[in-house]
């Protein structure tokens, strides 16, 4: 069939009806090329998402700080132990203090292992099992500092290890509760027994103790710094992996897979950038609908991967004959929207009539050695306060018109500005809502 004679009202409507409706669905999406809307959208899922996991966890699951928590206390408790049983052995301590301590040694590793086993698990029961083994630490201190204030130095580099314990805090008020309590303690403990304070170097075994104590302290620093480094390594880490991720879900939401061009969205988003940038400066801005012939029947005859080779040979060809300050995209299924920025319909006619060519008079044997494509294009320029909607419903309206009177053809939209039916191609030809100029083929 000769794809120049004029077809029938009805061929002209199965061949667009698809795009027709798509286009409907289209004006009513404008609104989502909004960036605002887009960001407030996903805040509002991650606010969701966040306070969900919130409440199944205040810490975090993946984070391992449970588990540096549980080795932390863990080592406290028994290095205390330790400690205070040399002091005894050195005959500085009653026997009852590391009694006292190794029995809560027991308890708090006996918790540690009841978490792991069933007991608290992940999530609230874990911080409270935390709050539980810093509270004993903190009263554990003070009260060596009360009862034994000639261990000052070891009492106060224990209250000094609980508060480092802080970085596991699932929230500002339980820190702010543990340091108010430590302070408070630490002022009590002066205020009795602050005379008695002392720090044994008397003998050698005594120095060696003290010189432990202050090892002891200043390993749990470098502990707790080594992890929190690591820890913001891999928060570091994490939020690059994140960044990439998102510039990958960027260009997969903004890019059509099949032909590389700008998806729907992301045309559209071009389409209101230029809008808005007409109605600051007063330049012209043009829009057009670029629609490949036949494209049904092409799918039918030669099969539906040399339509796809179609669409993307045929938006290489297009991009290559646009200038670098229009843009094109995928509109519908084979439909592509350029956005001719500072640029009247009558200006643009040259770079569509080169658009044309390059399709009509190209060479399509690489796809089917039988193929010829052909591709009608309606153009339409924005007026003054027109909505993005009436625009496109203009350029689809010029785009029918070429359709109807034999396709393969540049049709100028240059009616008044009026209401359109969903379907353009149900009015006669030359009533389609505007008083078309089909160009010169």
């Amino acid at each position: 069939m000769d794809e120049n004679l004029p077809v029938s009202v009805a061929e002209c409507r199965s061949d667009l009806a698809p795009s027709r409706r798509q286009s409907a669905l289209a004006v009513s999406r404008v609104a989502a090329c909004d960036p605002a809307m887009i960001e407030q959208r996903a805040e509002a899922m991650s606010a969701r998402s966040f306070s969900a996991k919130e409440r199944a966890d205040p810490i975090g699951q993946a984070s391992g700080m449970w588990e540096a928590s549980d080795l932390y206390f863990a080592s406290f408790f028994l290095f205390e132990t330790l400690l205070a049983l040399g002091f005894w052995s050195a005959g500085l301590a009653p026997a009852w203090i590391p009694t006292i301590l190794a029995s809560l040694t027991a308890a708090m590793l006996g918790l540690i292992g009841w978490s792991y086993f069933g007991g608290a698990g992940l999530g609230p029961g874990r911080a409270r099992l935390h709050l539980l083994m810093q509270l004993t630490a903190v009263g554990l201190a003070v009260g060596l500092a009360i009862v034994a204030p000639q261990l000052a130095l070891q009492a106060f580099a224990a209250l000094f290890a609980a508060n480092l314990a802080c970085f596991i805090a699932p929230d500002r008020t339980r820190l702010l509760v543990i340091a108010g309590l430590s302070i408070l303690g630490a002022m009590t403990a002066t205020l009795i027994v602050g005379a008695e304070f002392d720090m044994a170097t008397a003998t050698p075994i005594e120095l060696a103790l003290t010189a432990a104590v202050l090892v002891i302290a200043l390993a749990r620093c470098l502990a707790v710094a080594s992890y929190v480094g690591d820890l913001r390594t891999r928060i570091a880490g994490a939020n690059q992996s994140l960044k990439e991720a998102r510039q990958r879900i960027e260009i997969l939401t903004t890019c059509d897979e099949l032909t590389g061009l700008p998806n729907r969205r992301a045309i559209l988003r071009q389409l209101c950038d230029q809008i808005a940038l007409a109605e600051r400066t007063s330049l012209p801005v043009s829009a057009a609908l670029l629609s490949i012939d036949h494209f049904k029947r092409i799918n039918e005859q030669f099969g539906y991967v040399a339509g796809d080779g179609v669409l993307r040979m045929f938006a290489v060809r297009a991009s290559a004959a646009l200038r670098e300050t229009d843009c094109i995209g995928r509109y519908n299924g084979e439909e592509f929207l350029v956005v001719l920025s500072a640029t009247s319909a009558q200006d643009a006619i040259d770079a569509l009539r080169r658009i044309r060519r390059s399709i009509s008079r190209g060479d399509w044997r690489s796809i089917n050695p039988g193929l010829h494509v052909t591709a009608t294009i309606g153009i339409a320029e924005r007026r003054a306060g027109e909505m993005v909607e009436h625009l496109l419903t203009r350029a689809d309206a010029a785009l029918c018109t070429g359709k109807l009177s034999g396709r393969n053809r540049v049709v100028i939209d240059s009616g008044p500005v009026c209401e359109f039916n969903s379907d353009p191609c149900s009015h006669p030809l030359g009533t389609v809502g505007s008083k078309a100029i089909v160009s010169e083929r």
